[in-house]
């Protein structure tokens, strides 16, 4: 399924960014942040960036715009998905971005969280029941969004270590 949603990205990590067609999930912030990474990662990542709802066509046209010259192998969803899809992106995640300017918790983010993903979140949002929990998620503020991207990216698999509870205290949730 996954071949079928991104292509063949078998030799790269899968980068999830937003989780809707918003202006407020800042892609652009995503984007640029990203661009500035890209003689690191450039040709190790795949982004993906699912706008399956809430977008404007132009507003789709200009962030596809910005990827196609970012320098990163990308998919920009924008149609209806089934729910095979759905599930596809949420296991098939090395890592997560959010950083919308407001949320109330999605059911994206807890099936991320759930599939244990690293989940980088801005610092405003407040997810007190995760803290609560003790569930594992990194946070960042915008000025600082490059470097916390280059650091989640580097330190990918010991994020991934870090999250391997997450399954469970979502569960518990």
């Amino acid at each position: 399924i996954a071949i079928k949603l991104y292509g063949d990205t078998s030799s790269k990590k899968i980068v999830v960014c937003g989780y809707n067609g918003s202006r407020y999930q800042n892609h652009k912030s995503m984007i640029q942040a990203f661009k500035n990474l890209c003689d690191k990662y450039g040709s190790s990542i795949h982004l993906v960036f699912p706008m399956t709802y809430g977008a404007q066509p132009e507003y789709i046209s200009e962030v596809k715009e910005l990827l196609n010259c970012s320098g990163y192998s990308f998919t920009l969803l924008d149609r209806f998905l089934p729910n095979e899809d759905v599930v596809a992106i949420r296991k098939t995640a090395d890592f997560v971005v959010n950083i919308q300017e407001t949320d109330a918790f999605s059911g994206s983010l807890k099936a991320h969280l759930y599939c244990d993903e690293v989940l980088l979140i801005g610092e405003w949002l407040k997810y007190t029941l995760l803290e609560r929990d003790n569930v594992f998620y990194l946070k960042t503020s915008m000025q600082n969004l490059t470097e916390s991207i280059d650091d989640a990216l580097s330190n990918l698999e010991k994020y991934k270590k870090s999250c391997e509870g997450n399954r469970e205290k979502m569960r518990k949730m």
